[in-house]
């Protein structure tokens, strides 16, 4: 698991829109996505965006403006897209700052058969793992 810095979170609104709002809800498949921008030296501007999908919203202190999430992302990092990767995070809709912890990707059903992680994922995850260090 690989944990980056979250320099721009969704609003309170969109955060409420992800979670609750379903815009097909006979399709399993169809859930709306929330971007956050992510920090890390191994993108090509020094941020990524990437897009959520939260499973799970908790209050971190009661405040209202502090979260913690859990979801999942497409990788879009060396991965063929149909793969996945479990998050979790916390961030404040205040400043819309925090950070999101990234697990190792997860294959699709339909690619689980297909091979392993990509070497270059791998080397983005292992030099973000020795900066942090």
């Amino acid at each position: 698991m690989t944990r980056y810095k979250i320099v721009n979170a969704p609003s309170k609104f969109d955060l409420c829109i992800t979670f609750f709002d379903r815009p097909n809800p006979e399709k399993l498949d169809c859930r709306r996505t929330v971007n956050f921008t992510i920090q890390g030296p191994s993108f090509p501007s020094g941020r990524l965006r990437i897009a959520v999908v939260i499973n799970a919203i908790s209050w971190e202190d009661g405040s209202g403006e502090s979260w913690c999430f859990e979801g999942y992302c497409n990788t879009n990092v060396g991965q063929p897209k149909n793969w996945t990767a479990k998050v979790k995070g916390w961030f404040r809709t205040s400043d819309r700052k925090g950070w999101i912890d990234i697990e190792a990707p997860l294959q699709s059903n339909a690619s689980r058969t297909a091979g392993q992680v990509d070497s270059g994922f791998r080397k983005i995850v292992g030099d973000l793992g020795a900066q942090r260090t």
